[in-house]
């Protein structure tokens, strides 16, 4: 059985000034079931640090495919607000890790090697 994701948003509300809200199911995966515990208790750490791809927040994708088994093999399916996002396709780009400021996510689109090889997409949410 394939499975099917979709990068359309499971809800949208247009506001007046034409901005929309969009809310997406993604995937987040994690190796441990004690971090699992962790998260359940207390809620996603900020992932932080000069390694992060797209700079401080909580890494999260599209598809189960970026997800598991790349970063463990227990997943959580989660509802996602991703506000105003700020697209980025490459290492140069000025807003690559500190977006944070005036947007709320960050995205990297599929197929965006330059920044990253796997050619998967990316979410960085501010949280």
């Amino acid at each position: 059985m394939a499975l099917a994701y979709s990068t359309k948003p499971v809800f949208q509300e247009k506001e007046d000034s034409g901005f929309c809200h969009n809310f997406y199911i993604m995937y987040h995966a994690t190796p441990d079931p004690v971090i699992v515990q962790k998260i359940l208790e207390d809620g996603f750490k900020l992932s932080t640090g000069p390694k992060q791809m797209l700079g401080d927040g909580v890494y999260c994708s599209l598809t189960m495919k970026k997800a598991v088994p790349r970063y463990g093999k227990i997943a959580f399916r989660l509802l996602v607000y991703t506000g105003k996002t700020h697209k980025c396709t490459q290492q140069n780009d000025p807003l690559r890790v500190s977006w944070q400021q005036d947007f709320a996510s960050c995205w990297v689109p599929p197929n965006s090697k330059d920044l990253n090889p796997s050619g998967l997409e990316e979410n960085c949410i501010r949280s």
